[in-house]
């Protein structure tokens, strides 16, 4: 087979690998955001709660395996500041899954673009499956997750 239809094979291949591991990436965002987001809620629930008890009421809080009696007001500070942290990691994670987005946006491009010069060679050298010679280039690119 002739060095540029190789070259042209093997770059199809990596690009279409990198274009999983974008998926792959992405799929590990939106884990991590799941996870934040489940804690933001369980943390303004907490805080909620806070805010409804008297001032004087007794705030345990659980170390290991005991009880220690805990400020109210710093408990509410605590909360607080967690959601502050929470609430700046979605922030990272959602300006993260936009560059990931985009990442993958032109990695199909390419792998189409790629796809689009291979087809047509490949159907040249009857290098393709003939039920393959029906599909349009477009098969040859993974599809979005």
């Amino acid at each position: 087979m002739e060095p540029k239809i190789l070259s042209l094979q093997t770059t199809f291949k990596q690009e279409t690998a990198a274009f999983k591991d974008s998926q792959q990436e992405i799929s590990k965002n939106h884990s991590a955001r799941q996870t934040f987001l489940q804690q933001q809620h369980e943390n303004e629930l907490v805080l909620q709660e806070l805010e409804l008890l008297d001032e004087d009421a007794n705030i345990f809080k659980l170390v290991g395996p005991v009880l220690i009696k805990q400020d109210p007001l710093e408990a509410t500070s605590n909360v607080k500041k967690r959601l502050e942290f929470i609430k700046g990691e979605v922030d990272r994670l959602d300006a993260q899954l936009r560059r990931l987005d985009d990442k993958q946006s032109k990695r199909q491009h390419t792998v189409q673009r790629l796809g689009h010069g291979l087809l047509p060679v490949l159907k040249t050298l009857q290098l393709l499956p003939l039920p393959f010679l029906d599909q349009t280039p477009h098969a040859l690119v993974p599809a979005i997750v």
